[in-house]
Formats: C-alpha cells, sequence, structure tokens
C-alpha cells in the first residue's frame, strides 16, 4: 500500500513537472524551439487595442469586439488612407489596423506620455471573446502593461499546455508510459505548437476542446457505460463546441468539427460496434456542433 501511494506521488511529481516545462516553453518559447514571434503583429494587436478599449470604456464597449485605438483624423488624412476608400471597407479596416500596430504596444506599456486617442476601429470578423477574457484580467492585475502582458502569455500558454496534457494523459491510460512519452516529446518539439500556443490572439487551446471533450466522454463511457450515455455525451459536445466558438469565433471550424470523428471512430473500433450505429451517432454528433 506504502509503494502504491510513493509511486503515485511520484507520477503526480512528473506530470506537473511535464506541465510546467510545457506551460514555459509554450508560453515564452523557452528552448528556443521555433523562430520568436514579432511582437507587434497584426493578430496580438487586436488583442491588446481590445484591452485599451476595455479600460477605458468598459468591458462590452463597441460589443466587444477585438480591434485598434487610434487618431481617426490623422489615420484618414489622404497621405495614408486613399479618400476613395470606404470607411467601412476591408481594405481601409487592415490601413487602420497596420497603421497602429506599435501604437497599441506603445499606448498599453505607456512608453510614453502621450494621449490615447478614443477613436475605436473593431475587427467584425471574429468574436474576440478570448481577447474579453484577457481584457478580465488585466482589469483585475494591478500590475503595470509589461507584467500583465507575461502573465497573459503565460495563461494562454498554460491553458494550451493543459489540453495537450489531457491527451497525453489519455493515451498514458490506454496505451502505456512510453507512448505517452513519445507523445509529449512530439509535441514539446512542435514549432507551430510553440509558435501559435503563446500568442494572444489565436488561442490555439479553444481548437482541442471539442476534441477532447468527445475523446475523453467516449472513454468515460467505454469504461463505465451506465454513467455516459449519449445525452450526456451530446450535450458535453454542444458546450464544448460553443465555448470554442465563444472564445474564437469561426476560425478553422471545419478541420475542429472533423476532428471530434477520430475519438467516435476508435471506439467504435474497439467497442465493435455496429456500422448502422456509428453513421447515426456521427450524424447526431455533426447536428449537435453545427447546432452549437
Amino acid at each position: 500500500m506504502r509503494v502504491n501511494n510513493i509511486k503515485t506521488t511520484i507520477n503526480k511529481i512528473i506530470v506537473l513537472f511535464a506541465f510546467i516545462l510545457l506551460t514555459l516553453n509554450i508560453s515564452f518559447n523557452l528552448f528556443r524551439i521555433s523562430t520568436e514571434r514579432n511582437l507587434y503583429s497584426f493578430d496580438e494587436a487586436l488583442t491588446i487595442g481590445r484591452i485599451i478599449k476595455s479600460e477605458q470604456d468598459g468591458l462590452f464597449s463597441a460589443a466587444g469586439f477585438p480591434g485598434v485605438v487610434y487618431n481617426k483624423e490623422e489615420i484618414f488624412s489622404d497621405s495614408i488612407v486613399d479618400n476613395q476608400l470606404s470607411y467601412d471597407s476591408h481594405t481601409a479596416r487592415d490601413i487602420v489596423i497596420r497603421h497602429n500596430l506599435e501604437n497599441q504596444f506603445r499606448w498599453n506599456l505607456k512608453w510614453d506620455d502621450s494621449k490615447i486617442p478614443i477613436d475605436y476601429y473593431p475587427y467584425t470578423s471574429q468574436s474576440g471573446g478570448s481577447a474579453l477574457l484577457y481584457s478580465v484580467v488585466n482589469l483585475i492585475l494591478p500590475f503595470d502593461g509589461n507584467i500583465t502582458i507575461l502573465i497573459l502569455r503565460l495563461i494562454s500558454g498554460s491553458l494550451l499546455a493543459t489540453c495537450l496534457m489531457l491527451f497525453v494523459g489519455w493515451c498514458w491510460r490506454n496505451f502505456g508510459s512510453i507512448s505517452a512519452f513519445t507523445v509529449y516529446i512530439l509535441l514539446f518539439i512542435s514549432p507551430w505548437i510553440v509558435f501559435m500556443g503563446g500568442s494572444l490572439w489565436w488561442s490555439v487551446y479553444t481548437y482541442y476542446i471539442p476534441f477532447l471533450t468527445m475523446l475523453l466522454l467516449l472513454e468515460r463511457r467505454h469504461k463505465f457505460p451506465d454513467k455516459i450515455n449519449n445525452k450526456i455525451l451530446f450535450t458535453g459536445l454542444f458546450i464544448a463546441v460553443f465555448i470554442k466558438h465563444l472564445l474564437f469565433g469561426f476560425e478553422f471550424v471545419t478541420t475542429i468539427l472533423l476532428a471530434i470523428y477520430p475519438p467516435v471512430i476508435y471506439y467504435w473500433y474497439i467497442e465493435k460496434r455496429s456500422l448502422s450505429s456509428f453513421f447515426i451517432f456521427s450524424f447526431k454528433a455533426g447536428i449537435v456542433s453545427l447546432l452549437a
């Protein structure tokens, strides 16, 4: 009994250490696995702009959309935007955002004493739920912009690391420690996961929520068929897809929704269910995902 307790404690320490290492690697590219992210990127400027707007006018100002704070009189002068461009056109929108990339960080990090303008150009192509989440954290934290951004990157990285560790844990339970370790290493050295995982815009952790929900619920149903029924499965799937859309809109939605089917196929195969039950379940899962 005591030996089992020691082994359990050691396993927990290993998992915790692996999680912390993965979080730091994703958040800050600790081991230089990926190329360095451009600080003044188009995408992250939209999140920083949302944070500034939330500080100025409240969390749900401008309908909560991400965007950039800018000087309207300056940006729409003849020297920057041609007068023939519509104010609402995507071309004008992109010009406004690109012209104000560095300004978002300058105003948020308070590099100087320049006054922050009150004009705001929303980026309405995305729901921006994750940017609102970061805005809430920013409003709560008492730190300056530099420390807050580091904390936000750490939150983004830890959320993705949590998702990845859940998958590694599933591999461990179903295929053993060697398989789990192999999967962990492959995830750890993935340059794309490291590059995008710490971004304040891409919210990569949301991509895995529907997949993991289906995977873990089907695993639990396989072990405890009396406790998990289809109603619970589809409710969990609906909530998972809804959360993904809420936090990051419809980006990569086709790929993310298709990702729920590998777990369905896997458990259909190992449980030796009929082909008709597979198609019926898959159809219902697809309908639930679309409704979310």
